[in-house]
């Protein structure tokens, strides 16, 4: 079986779409037709499914997409260790929260883009639990997440900085004149949520919950823009990175509430798979993302065997 036939696989079942796929990997839509086809007649089963309008995998096709994934990171893995090592080639899939890659990885893309443009970055935008999964099955080479700082059997997590958080309201929201705010203060607010399975949104109905407030309602947004400009006409009040809200904080459009919750702490961290092969690629983006990752991991490899 041709291995590219497993990357337009791959491709498909990220998309869930045959159009998008074929846009994504520059082909026309039949011949993704045709590959996934002749993928499902060698094996004698159905890898795709229609329910009304989504297309999902089957069983069978699920068990393939890991295998799937394999195949292409070894053939990735061979193609990077057996050709010069003088041009860095290849391609990379990271996952991180809308919030992180686009008001703080962008610089970093760019640099790298501007030294290896040879390298195809794949950047897919996912919620913290999603992530980790899609790391550990090998979708993603890494991923970049704001959450907690727990520990992971299979993942490797190294902090890259604590990220502050923000609680926001519209300009001079009544909140905004005190010196602090309590979650107890929320009583009756309307809140601005992101999406479902987001940590800091998770930290936030958490703290609510333990001091049984309830508040007046709530909305539910996956766009960190659609958020802000919400609070900015006043129709609640939001959680967010601070680095997404620094410039209307500045120009005064949002109002900072100064919440006092200890319990909310995010930070952002570079999550690998502890048995994930690091090519020459990756380290490199790695290390431009944190120059002391690889001196981190061998300290808590030390840390550990002494415990």
């Amino acid at each position: 079986m041709d291995t590219d036939y497993y990357r337009t696989f791959i491709e498909v079942v990220k998309w869930k779409n045959y159009t998008k796929a074929a846009e994504s990997l520059g082909y026309a839509q039949s011949s993704v037709t045709t590959q996934i086809k002749k993928i499902e007649a060698a094996y004698g089963v159905r890898i795709f499914e229609r329910m009304g309008r989504a297309m999902q995998l089957t069983q069978s096709g699920e068990h393939l997409y890991k295998y799937a994934l394999k195949m292409i990171s070894l053939e990735d893995e061979a193609m990077e260790r057996l050709i010069s090592k003088t041009e860095l080639n290849g391609s990379l899939t990271i996952g991180t929260v809308e919030s992180y890659a686009t008001f703080e990885l962008v610089k970093y893309f760019q640099q790298f883009n501007k030294k290896h443009p040879q390298i195809k970055l794949q950047i897919e935008s996912n919620i913290c639990s999603e992530m980790y999964l899609k790391v550990i099955d090998g979708t993603y080479d890494i991923a970049l997440v704001m959450d907690q700082t727990l520990e992971h059997d299979e993942l490797n997590k190294v902090i890259i900085r604590k990220e502050e958080m923000v609680l926001v309201g519209c300009a001079n929201h009544q909140l905004s004149k005190r010196k602090r705010v309590t979650v107890k203060d929320l009583k009756g607010e309307k809140i601005i949520y992101t999406e479902k399975g987001c940590s800091y949104r998770m930290m936030l109905e958490q703290a609510l919950k333990r001091e049984g407030v309830c508040c007046n309602s709530s909305l539910e947004f996956n766009g960190i823009e659609i958020i802000k400009r919400c609070v900015d006409s006043g129709l609640g009040v939001a959680l967010l990175p601070k680095i997404t809200v620094e410039q209307e904080l500045k120009e005064g459009t949002l109002s900072l509430l100064p919440l006092d919750e200890a319990s909310i702490e995010v930070y952002v961290q570079l999550v690998v798979h502890k048995k994930k092969w690091m090519s020459p690629a990756l380290k490199e983006f790695i290390q431009l993302l944190n120059p002391q990752y690889f001196d981190e991991l061998r300290q808590e490899d030390n840390k550990s065997k002494i415990s």
